[in-house]
């Protein structure tokens, strides 16, 4: 197969290189470059200690510059020089702390299928192990069975031990191995003391005092907890797998086979930059594009939310992922692979996901000290039972219940309760959970947060700076008065400024472009262009030098504004945004330029002001411009008349004062003040969204969603910190509860199998709570179609 620039089959193709086949040849594999971050999957962590982990191994790596891995969703996101290190020698380093990597994310499905099965089997030995070993205590004949009861048991217990029970052996060897300690060494010592201790009464001491279904129900209940954490952890992560879903597997290339053009159906992930493909009416478009031939509606709803289709024509761009509701495209691909919109969306929110949010720090620096205390506790309550409270218990209060062997007993019971139920598995979980289940939520909304911090920062905001054009308006101003002074006509003025301001990007540059388009006016070549931020623009034009900018600026130039000043108040007092044309710096006439209000500023600026805010515009407008767009959307404070580079002082200005400040624009225009801000947000089209400058991005170009992002910030932190609550007070209130520090005065104590039990639907309840979070922010933020066919 060859590559070649071929005279393609239409005329708007001729620099589209298309394949030409000599010979069938398969379609050669998908082929990437080297990149510097690597996301992928994790198995068999339990804990944050699991996380600490893995972490700890891939940060030893030479090269690794960051790493993130995330319990709820078992992945890792490694930042890494590609020139030191790659995906083999990360794959290595988690394999050598005990951990299984994979390169293909497993469904959550699986996961459940093989807990489900686990459980299953542990509990269909448990019950027969539970009903022989408690016979006699229910006055059950076992009659022949007795000799060999205790082997029976044994053996059953072992198959559990050794079967359902091995992958905690398995995650403590992995613990131990990194100087560790984690869920699964507190669970293993529980599990090998009960079992262990029965094992050596049965072949050693012969005192008929073995328990082999406390191991057995140990097993048995914390499976049961990891079955329903996974199935909840995998509703949690959901909308992010729904959005993966959503790319296309095949690709239709068009290639030029013994001279004549054909249709070869391929996979997707084969389409390399620059092919040629053709997407049908009702087909998924498979990687992003630019129309080459043909015109179609596209359904867009899936990044923009927008329900209505959008036509498509040479020249425009589409994206991957959507549908081509009716007509035909033959795209040239633009970006393939990771380079997608797609692709960087769903890269974007497993990095937010994959973090941890600063509030994690808090349980793993408790973590760290946990489980050495808690096997500390234990043993002291071992020993202050054996030789204090249990003789006093049974000569006391039950008469005739004392005997060595039972003083043994009981305390060894006693403090296998206080390691089993001690394990922080449920403060582990407190944060990722949460902050799963609202990214996806803004996920669902077409708010991206680009971090785990993102999510968090937000929710400590008290200031909001908004960027006027684009975010406040709709950013496509037009000119809609021009005034000169006497010596040009209005057309003459506009052709004059079209012809330069062709040359800028700028919003109202643009609009001067665009009137004179629609007038039928011939702009024509200009020479030394020069665009200065903040001012304008200066160019040569027929010989002639020729200056368009603000009347300010004209000033600052010494070019005087004569008889066009008073025309020029008025303007600004009527809400025009000035553009003045000067030619050998005399001024020549003014274009009076206005851009409309979006229909929901005024709505998102009083909800902002709702959730107790301050609200300040920033525009590079002249004040009084500016004070008519903010009296009506309802705004306070204005900083007028900033250049880009003054909105990195105005946002300094507000931290100055000990804000938390966060800043809301384009994307691209402002990215220095977005990136100096607490938290910036960045308002700007799907297509656009991997360029954003913002922690944060609301992909539907709508300014109520900012006032959703701090209501989604703010209810998420809330859930962490109930989580946390929840967890500490577990164990706060369980260890002393398990030690039997109420049994001498209520008789209330915890066996170890009922402490499994408890350990495991703490974990699962702060999964749960975390999920209550998305009807709790639904109920806040609206109806929304949260459909895999929306982003």
């Amino acid at each position: 197969m060859e590559v070649k620039q071929e005279a393609s089959f239409s005329e708007a193709q001729q620099e589209t290189p298309i394949l030409e086949v000599k010979q069938e040849a398969p379609i050669p594999e998908e082929q990437s470059d080297a990149h510097d971050s690597c996301i992928f999957n994790v198995k068999g962590m339990t804990c944050s200690h699991c996380v600490s982990s893995v972490e700890k191994a891939l940060l030893k790596v030479e090269g690794v510059q960051s790493v993130g891995v995330n319990l709820t969703a078992e992945r890792a996101r490694v930042e890494f020089d590609p020139q030191v290190t790659g995906q083999e020698e990360l794959f290595k380093a988690v394999k050598d702390a005990g951990f299984k990597p994979r390169t293909t994310d497993e469904d959550s499905g699986d996961i459940e299928r093989r807990e489900l099965g686990l459980f299953i089997f542990s509990l269909i030995l448990m019950i027969p192990i539970v009903i022989l070993n408690m016979g006699d205590m229910l006055g059950w004949e076992v009659l022949d069975y007795h000799s060999s009861l205790p082997y029976v048991l044994a053996f059953m217990a072992t198959l559990v031990q050794f079967g359902p029970g091995l992958s905690f052996y398995q995650g403590a060897v992995k613990a131990l191995r990194m100087r560790d300690a984690n869920m699964d060494v507190l669970v293993t010592l529980g599990i090998s003391a009960a079992y262990g201790f029965s094992v050596l009464d049965l072949f050693i001491f012969q005192k008929g005092m073995y328990f082999f279904e406390t191991s057995a129900m140990l097993i048995t209940f914390i499976r049961l907890g990891k079955l329903l954490e996974s199935r909840v952890k995998g509703k949690a992560s959901s909308a992010l797998r729904e959005l993966a879903a959503l790319e296309a597997d095949k690709a239709r290339i068009l290639i030029i086979e013994d001279g004549r053009q054909i249709e070869k159906e391929v996979s997707a992930r084969n389409v390399i930059k620059g092919m040629m493909i053709r997407v049908k009416s009702g087909e998924r478009v498979p990687t992003d594009g630019e129309v080459v031939n043909g015109s179609a509606s596209v359904d867009e709803s899936m990044l923009t939310g927008e329900p209505l289709p959008v036509h498509k024509r040479p020249g425009d761009e589409v994206t991957g992922a959507t549908v081509v509701t009716n007509g035909s495209l033959d795209l040239r691909a633009t970006h393939v692979g990771e380079e997608t919109v797609l692709s960087q969306i769903v890269m974007m929110m497993e990095r937010a996901q994959s973090e941890k949010a600063p509030i994690q720090r808090i349980a793993d620096r408790i973590s760290n000290y946990f489980v050495p205390a808690v096997i500390t506790i234990s043993l002291i309550t071992f020993f202050v039972w054996y030789q204090f409270l249990y003789e006093a218990w049974a000569m006391d209060l039950k008469p005739g219940m004392y005997t060595e062997d039972k003083q043994f007993f009981i305390s060894f019971r006693i403090m296998i309760s206080v390691i089993v139920v001690s394990c922080p598995c449920a403060l582990g979980l407190a944060t990722p959970t949460a902050i799963v289940v609202g990214s996806g939520v803004g996920l669902e909304r077409q708010i991206l947060f680009k971090s785990a911090r993102s999510l968090e920062t937000i929710s400590l905001a008290n200031v909001v700076l908004l960027d006027k054009t684009g975010t406040i308006t709709e950013g496509r101003p037009s000119v809609s008065k021009i005034v000169t002074s006497g010596g040009l006509e209005e057309n003459d003025i506009l052709r004059i400024a079209a012809s330069g301001e062709k040359l800028s990007s700028h919003p109202l540059a643009q609009a001067v472009v665009r009137e004179a388009e629609k007038r039928g006016l011939e702009v024509i070549s200009v020479d030394e262009f020069e665009e200065i931020p903040g001012e304008g623009v200066t160019f040569g034009f027929q010989g002639r030098n020729i200056r368009v900018a603000s009347p300010k600026a004209l000033i600052g130039r010494g070019i005087g504004l004569g008889d066009l000043q008073g025309t020029i108040d008025t303007m600004i007092s009527q809400g025009y945004t000035i553009l003045a044309l000067a030619i050998e710096d005399k001024l020549e006439g003014v274009m009076g330029v206005q851009d409309d209000v979006k229909s929901g500023s005024k709505e998102a600026i009083t909800r902002l002001k709702e959730l107790g805010l301050e609200v300040v515009m920033v525009s590079g407008d002249q004040r009084r411009s500016a004070e008519i767009v903010a009296a009506k959307v309802g705004i306070d404070q204005i900083e007028a008349e900033v250049k880009p580079d003054g909105k990195v002082e105005v946002v300094q200005k507000y931290k100055d004062q000990g804000k938390s400040v966060v800043m809301v624009g384009d994307g691209i225009n402002d990215g220095p003040a977005l990136a100096l801000a607490d938290i910036g947000i960045a308002i700007g089209s799907g297509t656009d969204v991997a360029k954003e400058a913002g922690e944060v991005v609301l992909v539907r170009n709508d300014i109520n969603d900012v006032p959703n992002a701090i209501i989604i910030g703010r209810t998420t932190k809330r859930k962490v910190i109930h989580n946390f609550v929840w967890a500490l007070i577990y164990n706060v209130l369980m260890i002393p509860f398990a030690a039997g520090v109420f049994f001498l005065s209520f008789g209330m104590m915890i066996p170890p199998e009922w402490a499994g039990l408890a350990m495991a639907f703490s974990s699962v309840s702060v999964v749960i709570n975390s999920l209550m979070l998305k009807p709790s922010l639904d109920k806040k933020l609206g109806s929304f179609d949260s459909s895999p066919s929306t982003l």
